[in-house]
């Protein structure tokens, strides 16, 4: 098939998943994507009976290949679970969404994936992270500022066309291990030979994905003896892993874009975005949707009290 909507989520993110959910119901026009949910083996059943009809719940063991791949932790799992999903092939294509992300305006099919031979990437140098003392952000949700972009791919330049490399003594050593994921990203663009100075962000979800570029890295980096959990334990940025693998091998059919949803990280910013006047319709003109940080915020969604 051509493309789906997936979601990795647990029974935690029960409430906002609903959310999400029903947004795609309310506002996603023409052709209707399969929507398929993953999660853990014991929150199944749970699942199936919440989740309309229509969702797909699958048990995330099914998908991980755990005979091949180690185990990494809950947060690291999650990552790997979004990057097996498109090793299985079953879609074209697939928009990672994450639980806490919910529609705010009507879209289609053809605004989420491109069409034919074509690799819909999310990279962009700008921060889509919303707080009010961040004037790109401020003036997109409000309406006075147009979404652009002056990205090159071709300013993204990398030693060969071949270049992979990480230091595995890193993989399963456990003080790395226990480094602050922000310590550890520019290990990545390392591993790909990264020789320009371009910032790049690869998010916010939801993210297109392609299963032929995800089937490519797979295939090739197990010959190399390397695994999913192995990138993952090395940097856990599943994002900019496959971001880096798409514009370096398949740089010639990569349509960049800018992030369709807007990223809130606590309650605060919120609150102070609502002082700003800002609104659901307000970044409707923007943004296809919001994603709100669950871990860090009480709130699911941008118009709660």
């Amino acid at each position: 098939m051509e493309n789906a909507l997936f979601c990795k989520s647990f029974r935690g993110d029960l409430q906002r998943i609903k959310i999400l959910v029903a947004s795609v119901e309310a506002h996603m026009t023409g052709r209707s994507c399969p929507f398929v949910v993953a999660c853990p083996t014991n929150d199944v059943q749970l699942f199936r009976t919440s989740m309309p009809k229509w969702i797909e719940v699958y048990d995330e063991t099914s998908m991980a290949r755990f005979d091949i791949n180690s185990r990494v932790g809950v947060w690291r799992e999650q990552q790997l679970i979004k990057m097996m999903f498109g090793v299985q092939g079953r879609f074209k294509n697939f928009l990672v969404l994450d639980s806490d992300s919910y529609f705010i305006r009507p879209f289609t099919e053809p605004e989420l994936f491109c069409a034919g031979e074509g690799i819909s990437l999310t990279v962009t140098e700008n921060d889509y992270l919303f707080r009010a003392s961040h004037q790109f952000a401020v003036e997109l949700a409000n309406e006075r500022r147009h979404k652009s972009s002056h990205l090159r791919l071709d300013a993204i330049q990398f030693k060969s066309n071949s270049h992979f490399e990480i230091e595995r003594s890193l993989v399963r050593d456990a003080s790395h291990a226990a480094r602050r994921p922000s310590e550890v990203s520019d290990l990545i663009g390392d591993a790909f030979g990264r020789i320009d100075s371009n910032q790049l962000y690869f998010l916010p979800t939801p993210i297109s994905w392609s299963s032929e570029v995800l089937q490519d890295m797979w295939t090739t980096l197990n010959n190399e003896g390397i695994t999913f959990s192995d990138l993952l334990r090395y940097s856990p940025w599943e994002a900019i892993w496959y971001g880096h693998w798409a514009i370096q091998r398949f740089r010639e059919r990569v349509v960049p874009k800018e992030p369709d949803f807007l990223h809130f990280s606590s309650d605060s910013e919120i609150d102070r975005a609502k002082e700003l006047g800002i609104t659901e319709k307000s970044m409707s003109g923007a943004f296809m949707g919001v994603t709100l940080a669950a871990r860090h915020q009480e709130k699911v969604q941008f118009g709660s009290p």
